[in-house]
């Protein structure tokens, strides 16, 4: 997504600052390509996907604790966030753009995950699959406006959405790489 916004203002930026007036078929090539490599990305993400699913940072999945095992890290940890490589199961992801997931920590709670800077999405239909992930857990509050995103992104009714009205206290993790199984 955000390399389709850095060709778009890179192509607009050229046809700006070309000598003499724009003519109506320049303008339709710059509209063509924004509309078609919107499209293709939609559709890339759309298509069946083959597991395992890598995206972002490739990083050695044989270092990979469990939920259990991170939390223990994490205690006995007094910095602000910790480095980890964490293997899980995906509960629920982003039905929209696959922007988000939240991850089973195997303690009746589950755990927040968004990917570095959105240059990554996990498949849609990622829900209930393992997965392997590096990246930095911490503790993290998540506001009443961003739970009903999340909500709304997870295809919650409008009654269920209205019923968020606090926010949240609980382990977040910004994902570099992941893989999904």
């Amino acid at each position: 997504m955000r390399k389709t916004f850095i060709l778009l203002f890179a192509v607009t930026s050229l046809v700006a600052c070309k000598n003499g007036s724009t003519t109506n078929e320049e303008v339709a090539a710059v509209d063509s390509t924004s509309v078609s490599t919107e499209e293709t990305a939609e559709e890339q993400h759309e298509d069946e996907v083959d597991y395992p699913y890598q995206a972002g940072a490739e990083f050695d999945a044989s270092l990979a604790v469990t939920p259990v095992e991170m939390l223990e890290m994490r205690k006995g940890y007094d910095g602000d966030s910790l480095d980890v490589v964490l293997a899980a199961n995906i509960n629920e992801c982003c039905k929209k753009k696959g922007c988000w997931m939240t991850i089973d920590l195997e303690n009746g709670d589950d755990m927040l995950v968004r990917f570095r800077d959105y240059d990554f999405f996990v498949p849609l239909n990622a829900d209930g699959r393992s997965t392997i992930l590096k990246g930095k857990v911490f503790r993290d509050t998540v506001s009443v406006e961003t739970l009903r995103h999340y909500a709304e992104d997870a295809g919650a009714s409008a009654d269920s959405i209205a019923k968020i009205t606090e926010p949240t206290i609980s382990y977040s993790f910004l994902a570099d790489g992941v893989v999904v199984n």
